[in-house]
C-alpha cells in the first residue's frame, strides 16, 4: 500500500511538472507572494527557464486584462499567438519590455539559431534552457515611445503560457500558465 501511494505521488509529480518557471531579479532573486512581486523603480530582469521546451508566450500590460483570467479560463486568441508574436530586437540589445494590448511576445532559445530574445548569455543545462531579460524601458508600439522602468507609475501585469503546436503553427493545447504582478516602491 504504501509503495502504491509514493508510485502515485511519483506519477503525479510528473504529469504536472513545470515546463517553464519565471523568476525576477533585481540584485537578487525577488521571490512572488501570492503571485506578485515588489521591487524598486529600477531596471530588473526577468529570468525564464525553460525545461524541454523551446519557448514561452509573454503578454505584458499595465492593464490587468488577461491578467484576470481564472486558471480554468480559456486564453482569447490561444490558437493564433504565433501570429500575434511581436518582434524583439536580437539579444535583448535594447534592454525594453515591448508593450501592446494586442500582441504578445515569444521568449524562445534554439541552439541551432544565433539569435533570441534573451540577453546574450544562455545558460544550458541539460534540457533546461535559462535566459535572462533585462528591462530598463518599456517601449509602447502604439505610442512608438519609450519609457524608463524609474517613471511608471502603475503594476505591470505579466501572464506567461506554452501550449503545443497543432496544424499551420497554430497553437492547440494549453501546457502551462503563469501571471506575475509586478509592484513597484
Amino acid at each position: 500500500m504504501r509503495c502504491l501511494f509514493v508510485c502515485l505521488l511519483f506519477v503525479t509529480a510528473i504529469t504536472h511538472a513545470q515546463k517553464f518557471t519565471i523568476g525576477i531579479v533585481q540584485d537578487t532573486l525577488v521571490t512572488p507572494v501570492n503571485g506578485e512581486v515588489l521591487i524598486a523603480k529600477k531596471p530588473f530582469a526577468i529570468e525564464v527557464t525553460l525545461d524541454g521546451i523551446e519557448g514561452v508566450y509573454l503578454y505584458a500590460s499595465f492593464k490587468d486584462t488577461i491578467f484576470r483570467l481564472n486558471s480554468t479560463d480559456p486564453i482569447p486568441g490561444l490558437a493564433d499567438l504565433p501570429g500575434m508574436a511581436m518582434a524583439e530586437e536580437s539579444l535583448n540589445k535594447d534592454k525594453e519590455l515591448i508593450m501592446n494590448d494586442d500582441g504578445w511576445a515569444y521568449w524562445f532559445y534554439d541552439p541551432q539559431q544565433d539569435w533570441h530574445r534573451f540577453d546574450k548569455e544562455i545558460i544550458q543545462i541539460d534540457r533546461k534552457v535559462i535566459g535572462r531579460k533585462s528591462i530598463q524601458q518599456f517601449y509602447f508600439t502604439a505610442k512608438e515611445k519609450a519609457q524608463k522602468v524609474k517613471d511608471v507609475a502603475a503594476p505591470l501585469y505579466l501572464f506567461f503560457v506554452s501550449a503545443t503546436q497543432g496544424e499551420n503553427f497554430n497553437l492547440d493545447k494549453e501546457i502551462q500558465r503563469f501571471k506575475l504582478k509586478i509592484n513597484w516602491q
